[in-house]
């Protein structure tokens, strides 16, 4: 599928667009540090997405709280939060306003929107993920040496 197929509007929603640029075009140009967890929550995402691409629930409108993606991934919620920026760095994702500032409260489920984007920008997202994998490593580590100190 080219990319003037994958912008061409085909009667689908949004979620299946998502799904088949994921699949199709995105996964394979992405960077080795993003294929695991990342990954993963992004198929989730467009797994959990309404037809038109908001992580809300049909039913009543409510987004989808960080605790379920987190459970449909099968991370930490921590892991899924950085990767949720990641995703939005990478252009991807987008926060949809709540009328309650940008979503940043906390204790307050934040909507995200999937977003057809036809260039992510994966080297942003990668770089955040290394950057935060790397803060984790150095915190383990100075817990495992206060550990030994003790």
């Amino acid at each position: 599928m080219d990319d003037e197929q994958q912008r061409r509007p085909s009667g689908s929603s949004v979620a299946h667009a998502y799904g088949n640029a994921l699949a199709r075009q995105w996964a394979p140009a992405m960077p080795r540090p993003l294929t695991g967890g990342f990954l993963t929550t992004l198929y989730a995402l467009r797994t959990l997405a309404s037809a038109d691409g908001r992580l809300r629930y049909e039913r009543d409108g409510a987004a989808i709280t960080l605790a379920q993606i987190a459970a449909a991934c099968r991370s930490d919620q921590k892991d899924v939060r950085l990767y949720l920026q990641a995703a939005v760095a990478a252009g991807v994702l987008a926060v949809v306003e709540d009328g309650h500032g940008q979503g940043k409260t906390r204790g307050r489920a934040v909507m995200y929107a999937l977003l057809l984007c036809p260039t992510p920008d994966w080297e942003r997202a990668a770089g955040l993920v290394w950057i935060a994998q790397q803060q984790k490593k150095e915190r383990r580590a100075a817990a495992a040496a206060r550990k030994a100190a003790q």
